[in-house]
């Protein structure tokens, strides 16, 4: 038999893999169901011993290892730029020669008046007194600022402080300050636009006044000094200026704080997707009803959610916040497979002839292949997601990945024990409540009850499929296939998709890239409120070093001609400020001190001993002052706050460094590169670590779906749920980022279980025509799905309401897998089945049967007449007559008979020989 046979014959490989998953299936259910104590007590005793490890829980903080690549260039540089120039900061400071990311204390004043400037007595006045009483009370606590700061010439560096200083003041009021740049006697020129905005000039461009202050503290070292600072300007308030602030933790704290005080909704959250489980099962009577059954089935996610933190805690992987939306993830996809799990056993309630164990057994034979597919799927979805190079990332998709396999885990031991003793409870035809023997409803009616009693105490064996189903579960089973089937709807169906992929498309073309910091922490919080004031007023130039790693003999004009030419490159470039260079070599060759070639370095000592700034940028050889290994020059861009356009300047610097024609090594950096990498790996990042889950999940498809047009199927629908969300993100305003990504690595597994639930069960399904299958896939899938996503919708509905961008923007891209994975799920693929799919080939003798079944095929009318056979709605299996036991209390409570399924666990309406795909 050739590969093409095996994979569309229904007697090769596909019936193998049905026959190896029914009959595990039954065997485990038969075990389950004749020994449930150690089933409920183990997962119970296990998850809560895990969970204990959530005490053990190391929160990883740092805004660099979370949202910014690993292993990039500019982490490599900047580890080679710490060997080649270590920080001098508290020796010689320069903004020009930072290698990492800075330590600061910053406050923004502001006048409140707008008739007022900032350099006006009363309010210079008042910020000189706000800074002697700070630092006063930071004595108090032992925190020194001079032991902490950054000092350049014996000094500390406070960036802005000179312009609260009498002298800088009486240079104002004598009209001697010209705005932007200021002029120094000397020549220097400064640039008074970084530390002072809101001007009101003359004609000549003099500065009068201002509104605005930016005062900067440098700090060296900072073993808690600007939290401590910041602290105090919290409780400070000052009558003619308002402040915003932030220190060096200022954004890990906000974004600790952004999500921790959220936790009041997921304990609103689990109460909600509790009460929901337990109305929409509210079926039946007070015997068959299934509420305390789905309450056991939110709880056992819940103890999945417990156990995973924990163990993954135990094992020493950090936790960060970004992992506090798993929960709300994973109690969908939970609820999702107990729903599934609650409508095989409805399934099973027409063959009264079936003990309780063999219900449980073809429960698990009929639904066991579509969790498996489902969490399986997810799990290697979220797996794939952990080969991120964002730490975020990986962080959340293994807790997450760990968490859909502990909740599966619960619900295929604790939950299936726990519905094989409600099996034999409603078989003993016992009250939910009060396990006494129960009399029906009308019996009680004959008696005189009234009818509250009558709802509340009676009960009966139920004896029909779905009796003990509520409206929530039966309607959609019966409005949908009247959508799906018929026949103008398909097409329009059809049409409304392929109008959806063009305006996703759209979408997909306009969305934005970048993720900004104010997003991720709360609306009120101070950090948010100091970026915007600096973002409006005081936009970002940074400085660009290129260093040249190796040694160069400067002394000669060829290198002085190629260093001269690398900066005036750069400086042509539209981003990079013309004006402003700072490069130690051709300072050196414009001043006093140089004479000559051949007096290079000693004219460069004396240089160095009276420019002290530029000491930090040239690194001598050990042994030979006369040897420069190493050194860097800098220019500095124009001010602009667009991550997307720097990240493209970036490239070029880079570009630019390696054409320099130097004969050692030369690159670009600055430790804002950190970001622009981020911003450029997010969009290929994502994409490939899309791409490599979707691949992953069609190798499960192939394994559990083993048919070319159904793992086909599967993925296509997969690529257009992720298509629809890309295309939404931007309708609704959501732009790509690394939070995004995360949620959209979620939605790849997330979108293929209720695709699948409908393939399994159309595969499964023993009917020999596809608009058949097709009928019997959506009819045993719609409740499910239905209600999956429902219970979904609530678990993530009271996001909504937090104040987090990561619980607002989880909870609109969960809104869109829920409703592009329902309606694909229900409208898309059983009409593409009932069209297209694959259905056996008969035998010619069957031709004619064929014909006249299609021609008189009702596509919407009635549910199959299996459904009134002895075997269970969809089953695979029919049982054998040895296995057959009438059902009573006795039998039903104290003994289940594990009998074994029939070979193939064929139906014997059904003939399999010779039958397969076409």
């Amino acid at each position: 038999m050739g590969c093409r046979d095996c994979c569309w014959d229904m007697t090769g490989c596909q019936e193998r893999v049905k026959r190896v998953m029914t009959s595990f299936a039954w065997w485990y259910g038969q075990l389950v169901c004749n020994h449930p104590t150690p089933f409920i007590v183990l997962p119970i005793l296990i998850c809560t011993g895990l969970g204990c490890g959530i005490f053990a829980l190391d929160i990883e903080k740092d805004a660099e290892t979370l949202f910014y690549p690993k292993g990039t260039q500019a982490i490599k540089d900047r580890t080679h730029l710490n060997e080649l120039f270590p920080n001098l900061n508290n020796k010689t400071y320069s903004p020009f020669s930072q290698n990492t990311w800075p330590k600061f204390f910053r406050v923004v004043f502001e006048v409140r008046n707008s008739s007022q400037s900032i350099f006006s007595n009363k309010v210079i006045g008042e910020i000189r007194g706000f800074f002697r009483k700070s630092m006063d009370e930071l004595k108090k606590q032992g925190l020194h600022w001079e032991d902490v700061c950054a000092r350049f010439q014996n000094t500390c560096v406070i960036a802005g402080g000179p312009y609260t200083m009498p002298d800088f003041i009486r240079q104002l009021r004598a009209k001697n300050v010209t705005y932007p740049v200021r002029v120094a006697p000397d020549g220097s020129r400064t640039d008074l636009s970084r530390n002072i905005a809101g001007p009101v000039t003359d004609k000549n461009g003099i500065l009068l006044e201002a509104k605005l202050l930016l005062v900067s503290f440098i700090l060296f070292k900072d073993p808690g000094w600007s939290d401590a600072a910041v602290k105090l300007t919290q409780k400070t308030t000052l009558k003619y200026v308002s402040m915003t602030y932030q220190g060096t933790h200022t954004l890990e704290n906000e974004l600790y704080l952004a999500t921790k005080g959220d936790i009041w909704l997921f304990m609103l959250t689990l109460i909600a997707c509790i009460a929901y489980a337990i109305l929409s099962t509210m079926g039946g009577d007070m015997v068959s009803t299934r509420s305390l059954l789905a309450f056991v089935g939110v709880l056992a996610a819940l103890l999945g959610i417990l156990a995973s933190i924990g163990f993954l805690s135990l094992c020493g992987l950090k936790y960060t916040n970004i992992v506090g939306i798993t929960p709300y993830l994973v109690i969908g996809i939970g609820v999702d497979d107990m729903f599934l799990l609650m409508s095989s056993w409805s399934d099973t309630l027409s063959s009264t002839e079936l003990t309780v164990s063999e219900r449980v057994s073809t429960t698990l034979t009929v639904a066991g292949v579509g969790i498996t597919v489902t969490s399986l799927t997810d799990f290697l979805a979220f797996l794939v997601g952990g080969s991120s190079i964002f730490f975020s990332v990986q962080i959340f998709c293994i807790y997450t990945g760990v968490a859909v396999l502990f909740v599966y885990l619960c619900h295929v031991t604790l939950f299936i024990a726990c519905l094989s003793l409600h099996g034999r409870r409603v078989y003993s035809n016992r009250h939910c409540v009060t396990l006494r023997t129960a009399k029906s409803r009308n019996e009680l009616k004959d008696k005189g009850w009234s009818i509250v009693c009558r709802f509340l105490c009676g009960g009966q064996i139920p004896m029909r499929a779905r009796d003990d189903e509520s409206m929530c579960e039966k309607l959609p089973r019966i409005l949908l296939p009247m959508v799906v089937f018929h026949r103008s709807f398909r097409y329009l169906i059809l049409v409304g998709f392929g109008v959806l992929v063009a305006v996703s498309i759209y979408g997909y073309a306009h969305l934005e890239q970048g993720l900004e910091f104010t997003d991720l922490v709360q609306e009120d919080s101070y950090y948010r409120e100091n970026v915007f004031k600096l973002d409006k007023h005081f936009p970002d130039s940074i400085p660009v070093s290129f260093v040249i790693d190796g040694e160069v003999n400067y002394a000669a004009e060829a290198v002085q001609r190629q260093m001269k030419a690398l900066l005036d490159n750069a400086k042509k470039d539209e981003f990079i400020d013309p004006t402003v260079e700072h490069c130690w070599l051709t300072k050196f060759l414009k001043s006093a001190f140089y004479t000559d070639s051949a007096r290079f370095f000693l004219d460069l000592e004396e240089f160095l001993k009276n420019h002290t700034a530029y000491v930090p940028d040239i690194r001598f050889a050990a042994s030979d002052t006369a040897r420069i290994v190493a050194s860097r020059c800098s220019v500095i861009t124009k001010p602009s706050n667009d991550k997307i356009a720097m990240s493209e300047m970036m490239q070029r610097m880079r570009k630019l460094a390696e054409s320099g024609g130097f004969s050692v090594k030369v690159f670009a950096y600055h430790w804002s590169f950190l970001v622009f990498e981020g911003v450029l790996q997010i969009l290929p990042n994502t994409l490939l670590t899309l791409g490599i889950a979707v691949a992953a999940m069609m190798v499960v498809c192939m394994v559990f779906l083993p048919h070319p047009f159904m793992v086909f199927l599967v993925t296509f629908n997969i690529l257009m749920i992720i298509s629809n969300i890309f295309a939404f993100m931007y309708f609704w305003g959501i732009t790509l980022s690394i939070i995004t990504m995360i949620h959209l690595v979620m939605s790849v597994g997330f979108s293929v279980d209720f695709s699948a639930h409908v393939c399994s069960a159309y595969l499964m399904s023993d009917a020999q025509f596809r608009h058949e299958r097709a009928y019997d896939a959506i009819t045993h899938a719609a409740s499910p799905i239905f209600n999956g996503g429902v219970s979904s919708f609530v678990g993530v509905i009271l996001l909504s309401f937090s104040g987090s961008y990561i619980f607002m923007t989880f909870f609109k891209i969960m809104v869109l897998v829920i409703v592009f994975g329902m309606l694909n799920a229900i409208l898309f693929v059983p009409t593409v089945l009932s069209l297209i799919g694959p259905e056996p080939k008969l035998k010619p003798e069957e031709l004619s049967d064929r014909n006249s079944s299609q021609r008189s095929f009702p596509l919407f009318q009635t549910h199959r007449s299996r459904v009134h056979s002895t075997a269970p709605h969809n089953s695979l299996i029919s049982t054998p007559s040895a296995a057959v036991h009438p059902v009573n209390a006795e039998t039903s409570l104290t003994h289940s008979h594990p009998s074994s399924p029939p070979i193939g666990f064929e139906s014997s309406a059904t003939p399999r020989m010779g039958v397969h795909f076409d």
